[in-house]
């Protein structure tokens, strides 16, 4: 069992996050992972060998920043192995959370940074760009609504040694 219903999850007094982003997308390495039925993502904290937790530092609101990174378990201690950084802002009061977080559910599984090339629903349109691969990349995605920008965001990072 990789997680257990009610545990923080903290260690060290950090707060270890779940295998899934805010999008409720797999991190990377997370793949295979499920949800408790409660639908909220699991909480790691039980540490076992080779397992790999998330954890995702936001700040801000209009304007913001944060950083997602995965770890892994090693022999004494847990250890970095990739790292994204992000930054961005909304534009428009028509920016819609929902929205964001449903293009990010549909990430290219080749390409899992951030959401697909391009994902459009009524008047919104999401559209991603991104060079490199999991060991080092950098990208950008905007929102728009109709043809106003209405939100962007830039992300860069890679494998960390």
């Amino acid at each position: 069992m990789l997680y257990e219903k009610g545990t923080s999850g903290c260690q060290n007094g950090r707060r270890w996050i779940p295998c899934f982003g805010r999008s409720g997308r797999p991190m990377p390495g997370m793949a295979g992972r499920k949800k408790n039925p409660a639908g909220r993502a699991p909480m790691i904290s039980v540490m076992r060998k080779k397992i790999i937790f998330y954890m995702d530092t936001y700040l801000g609101g209009r304007l913001f920043t944060g950083e997602e990174a995965v770890w892994q378990k090693q022999e004494k201690a847990a250890v970095p192995i990739w790292s994204m950084n992000y930054s961005g802002r909304t534009l428009a009061d028509s920016f819609d959370t929902g929205f964001l977080k449903e293009a990010l559910g549909l990430v290219d599984e080749k390409k899992p940074f951030r959401g697909p090339a391009l994902y459009r629903k009524g008047e919104y349109l999401y559209h991603c760009s991104s060079c490199g691969s999991l060991e080092w990349f950098q990208g950008q995605e905007e929102i728009y609504y109709g043809t106003v920008k209405i939100y962007e965001c830039i992300f860069h990072g890679g494998a960390v040694a």
